[in-house]
């Protein structure tokens, strides 16, 4: 019995250190791959470490004074989003935001100095870009899980059913909103100070941190690059398979 409590105290801290939390809800990671303000959303990833390596991400993991939070599930497990489709999202376009904002930041001290949210609630032009590029994807993975979608259950589903009438027509709503918004940007599901669930949309890097005074709750990521490896330029099928993968357990962590 002493053997094997000794034995257990080496090994316990070794295995808790993996199922640590990998994200912070509204900002899952930001400065220096330390997690943010608000509530922490546990999670523990399967993902190994050679995942990383083959896209190409190793450098900004870790970077500072911002970096790429790792991913919240293994890129082959959602199904209707190919790994692929996410080697080049997340390896390629959300990898590449955070290296130029860092860039940027070795220029500018001051905006070293800042967390990501504050980065994006107070830049313009490429600093503004790139830090809401970061924030929005890393927001964006977290919507998403193996196995997910489905009727959302919770507080979410009430409000969802006082703000459109019933799940139905939300989803009628949101997937219009997001199949006709024009060119390059994200749909939102954000709350009100009212409390009030809301569809909103954004071109390009848009946010709703930025714009203040909303919330948000969801997203999906409607540029090219987000779907058109697996589905040419039929988002309304990429919107489906988003539906397919929401993490509504997430999307409840995000109310007020």
């Amino acid at each position: 019995m002493l053997k094997f409590g000794v034995l257990l105290a080496l090994v316990a801290p070794c295995f808790c250190k993996h199922l640590e939390p990998a994200f912070v809800s509204g900002v899952p990671s930001v400065r220096g791959g330390r997690p943010g303000s608000s509530r922490l959303l546990a999670t523990a990833t399967s993902v190994k470490p050679s995942v990383y390596e083959e896209f190409g991400v190793t450098d900004v993991l870790n970077a500072k004074p911002f970096s790429l939070p790792p991913l919240p599930w293994d890129p082959m497990s959602l199904g209707g989003i190919s790994k692929e489709t996410i080697a080049y999202h997340y390896g390629k376009h959300h990898a590449t935001y955070v290296r130029k904002l860092n860039g940027i930041a070795k220029e500018k001290p001051e905006i070293a100095a800042m967390s990501l949210e504050d980065v994006v609630k107070k830049s313009d032009g490429a600093v503004f870009n790139n830090a809401a590029q970061i924030w929005n994807h890393n927001f964006y993975w977290n919507c998403l899980k193996p196995n997910g979608g489905g009727t959302p259950t919770g507080p979410i589903a009430q409000k969802i059913n006082e703000a459109f009438g019933s799940f139905e027509a939300f989803k009628e709503q949101f997937s219009a909103r997001a199949a006709g918004h024009f060119g390059s940007g994200w749909v939102w599901l954000v709350q009100g100070a009212d409390g009030k669930l809301n569809i909103v949309d954004g071109h390009d890097a848009a946010n709703p941190v930025r714009d203040g005074g909303d919330k948000p709750v969801m997203v999906i990521d409607v540029w090219e690059h987000a779907y058109y490896i697996d589905f040419r330029n039929a988002r309304p099928n990429y919107i489906n398979a988003f539906f397919d993968s929401i993490n509504w357990d997430f999307v409840n962590s995000q109310l007020a």
